[in-house]
């Protein structure tokens, strides 16, 4: 069996660190969010910004956070798959995606791009 050698990796204490790296800096964390996206319209002057927010619950959080094990798996298994001859490469990862729901939009008024273009 050429892949003992993963069990070790996967004990090994940079292995562990790299792991609690990926887990600490975990972006998202439940809150309120606004964003904010310039957009570039030919001949316009200036863009025109818009901006929306969202909240992202605490269901969403543990959504995308159970994608992590899924990654370490999918890792793993990776790697078993490279060290066995004639073995199809590993990518079993069911993504667990959320879709928030914005709660405010906003753009420059239209008055406002025809003064910028003009």
């Amino acid at each position: 069996m050429g892949w003992l050698w993963v069990d070790e990796l996967i004990r090994s204490p940079e292995y562990a660190a790299l792991k609690g790296h990926l887990e600490s800096a975990f972006i998202w964390q439940p809150g309120e969010y606004t964003v904010q996206c310039p957009v570039t319209i030919a001949g316009q002057k200036k863009p025109t910004q818009c901006e929306f927010r969202f909240v992202f619950g605490e269901s969403a959080y543990q959504a995308l956070k159970g994608n992590l094990p899924s990654m370490e798996n999918n890792f793993r298994g990776s790697l078993i798959a490279a060290s066995t001859p004639d073995t199809k490469p590993f990518n079993t990862i069911d993504w667990k995606w959320v879709y928030p729901y914005a709660l405010t939009a906003s753009a420059t008024p239209a008055a406002a791009l025809r003064q910028q273009t003009g």
